[in-house]
């Protein structure tokens, strides 16, 4: 039986990124993290706690999920 994990993150204030830097940073996250099948949504966390976005540019309000295959 396999196990179906949710991943949370956790990251400073102070690493809050542009636009640019935002989008880059959750691209390289979830090609990391979903490459284990186990993993199936990530759940991004600032100073631990739920954040509508990073720099307002990719809402985070709701885990990120594993796109079907």
């Amino acid at each position: 039986m396999k196990k179906i994990a949710s991943l949370l993150v956790h990251i400073p204030d102070e690493a809050r990124l542009g636009a640019g830097g935002e989008l880059l940073f959750l691209a390289v996250l979830q090609q990391t993290m979903f490459q284990f099948e186990e993993v199936h949504s990530i759940q991004l966390l600032v100073d631990g706690q739920q954040t509508e976005s990073l720099m307002g540019h990719v809402e985070l309000q709701n885990p990120i999920l594993r796109e079907s295959e």
